[in-house]
């Protein structure tokens, strides 16, 4: 029977496979299965599926090119337009830094196995000799190159890494103290995109699967059988926690990885980014080194996720890690969160949904799911999810978010101690403060809630709905100036809104948030003509978008509800004229023609 491929429509991925036909291989040759995790399961569990059907899909040719990565490192480059992870060699001949690199961990790597199969007698084949090596090798991975001078520090790191000495690898330690490791312990978490094993050595920067992807080279060039697993953030969350440490908000609820060994009658979880050289996590997942490269994809764009600039860079790359792992629903939930911000929101739902069955009860992937239906609107469904997620962990986003659908929903009582929860886990949120203002100014508490806005502006909260509402808290204490001050402020900020991207749904937005936050205003404000400028200037600009993109049906609304604020409007009376002639409702337009004629005291204008 003839075979056939699946991925024709992928250049890259039909690019790789004419590259290893060039090299003699056949379609029959790449039809070999690929291996499906199942997250869902306590237990890791994988099964190899699509062997000898016939047919080779993207997800074998990957897996056989990526299970032989050390022949297949320029294929597997080409296909994904960057450095393999996993290595430390980039290939090229005239760098220097990864071969010093090689050079100090085949050091490393002499030493040990000098020392193991001199002096303790170990064979290389002994679990024994394996085991000391990884955890010499850890060590080595984990020091800095240039130790501390003081006693104080090098005492504290004699004891980070006395294990060496239970281990019977003192002499190594002593090695280790004199020469230097690689610097993983001193690594920071701060990086800006993910990164290659080199990349992150020469930055210093670097979260859990950098750092893994540093010790994986290293294991990998002794001769160990490293393999990366994931942890999922539920129990990553309650390991941590039984530990007594803090989760910073950025990665509460994430997913880790860290690296396995087995040793035969038992195994070690090397987590280097935690300090843990036999770290111990109730169920995690060994990942074929295919599945990793598609969370190595994944993490590479993740933050061009909220940018709808770089969504049609971003989108294919998290397509196509999804296709290699559709089990992982990290994955799915990284696609729903970029369909979510590009306001697909069914798509969101649905791609969410898929991630939670595959993937369920997961603290991220509830709360994302969550911001979907926010996101549609649908706020009683998203109050639901949130729950579950704030049942799940103290994330101050999550009860943030659920304070806010309960708001839309109008529970302003159960909404208010959301937000409160939110500031109590993390004070610096300034979204958080401004809900609890917005809340509060809805209970007629205006001196509570205008402290509260002001604590949400020195966080750097400055959005145009921020100022409005905190300038209608001003007015309701009788500061009237500042509060025309914080009008005029949201008023240039609508301004620049609505220069940009999107503007039809961008005024649509602003109209919507703008007619809940007047709802607030009092029948005596509304008397206060210098109060209400600022806010017919606002309305009037809104009404400019819709009138420029002929949605003049939106544009009408608009005007009339400026003239609702101030009847005398001269702008918005003259620009509904306008309107209303460009919609041929010529009756009408004569009548308010007339009344701006009345207003602006003026016979200059015929009235057709």
């Amino acid at each position: 029977m003839s075979c056939n491929i699946t991925f024709t429509n992928d250049e890259d991925a039909y690019t790789l496979y004419q590259s290893l036909k060039s090299q003699g291989m056949k379609c029959g040759d790449l039809d070999i299965g690929y291996h499906k995790i199942d997250f869902s399961s306590p237990k890791p569990n994988e099964k190899l599926v699509g062997a000898k059907d016939n047919k080779v899909e993207e997800r074998e040719l990957i897996e056989y090119v990526t299970e032989r990565y050390k022949k297949y490192q320029n294929l597997i480059e080409g296909y994904t337009h960057y450095p393999l992870g996993w290595v430390l060699d980039d290939q090229n001949l005239s760098t220097s830094f990864d071969e010093k690199l090689r050079e100090r961990v085949n050091q490393a790597v002499g030493k040990l196995k000098i020392h193991l199969m001199m002096k303790e007698g170990l064979s290389e084949n002994s679990p024994q000799y394996k085991e000391k090596l990884a955890v010499g090798l850890y060590y080595f991975a984990f020091l800095p190159e240039h130790m501390p001078q003081s006693k104080e520090a090098q005492s504290k790191i004699m004891e980070l890494i006395s294990e060496l000495q239970e281990q019977g690898l003192g002499e190594f330690q002593k090695f280790l103290m004199e020469s230097g490791g690689l610097g993983l312990s001193l690594i920071e978490t701060d990086a800006p995109i993910e990164a290659s094993a080199l990349e992150t050595l020469a930055a210093g920067k670097g979260w859990c699967t950098e750092q893994s992807k540093v010790l994986y080279a290293v294991f990998e060039m002794a001769g160990l059988k490293p393999e990366f697993v994931y942890v999922n953030g539920r129990d990553f969350l309650k390991v941590w926690k039984e530990r007594g440490k803090k989760f910073t908000p950025d990665i509460m609820g994430q997913s880790h990885v860290a690296l396995r060994i087995d040793f035969g009658e038992h195994d070690r979880v090397f987590d280097i980014s935690n300090w843990q050289s036999n770290m111990v996590y109730p169920h995690y997942y060994p990942l074929r080194l295919s599945h990793f490269l598609a969370f190595e994809m994944s993490n590479k764009v993740s933050r061009g996720i909220f940018q709808i600039d770089s969504h049609s860079q971003v989108e294919p790359v998290l397509k196509r890690a999804a296709r290699l792992s559709p089990e992982s629903g990290s994955l799915l939930s990284n696609l729903g969160v970029l369909y979510t911000t590009a306001k697909k929101h069914d798509l969101a739902i649905e791609t969410l949904k898929r991630a939670d069955q595959v993937e369920p009860d997961q603290p991220m992937i509830v709360f994302n799911l969550g911001g979907a239906f926010a996101a549609k609107g649908n706020h009683q469904q998203a109050v639901e999810s949130f729950r579950k997620a704030v049942g799940m962990f103290d994330h101050a986003p999550a009860y943030y978010d659920l304070g806010a659908s309960l708001l839309a929903l109008g529970k302003v009582g159960e909404a208010e101690p959301m937000a409160r929860k939110a500031i109590e886990i993390d004070e610096k949120l300034g979204p958080a403060h401004s809900l609890l203002a917005l809340i509060l100014l809805r209970k007629g508490r205006f001196d509570e809630a205008v402290n509260e806005y002001e604590t949400a502006k020195k966080l750097g909260e400055k959005s145009a709905m921020l100022l409005m509402t905190y300038g209608i808290a001003l007015a309701h204490i009788n500061r009237i100036d500042e509060s025309i001050s914080q009008f005029e402020k949201a008023g240039l900020s609508i301004e620049n809104a609505l220069t940009g991207e999107n503007e039809l749904a961008t005024a649509d937005r602003l109209m919507e948030q703008l007619q809940e936050r007047l709802a607030l205003l009092s029948p005596e404000m509304k008397k206060n003509k210098d109060l209400m400028k600022p806010l017919v200037d606002i309305y009037n600009r809104i009404a400019q978008s819709y009138d420029h993109l002929h949605s003049f049906k939106k544009a009408e609304m608009v005007y009339r509800k400026a003239l609702q604020l101030d009847p005398s409007s001269e702008k918005a009376l003259w620009n509904l004229y306008q309107v209303l002639k460009s919609a041929n409702k010529n009756r009408e337009a004569v009548r308010v023609c007339l009344d701006y004629k009345r207003v602006a005291r003026t016979d200059a204008v015929a009235c057709e």
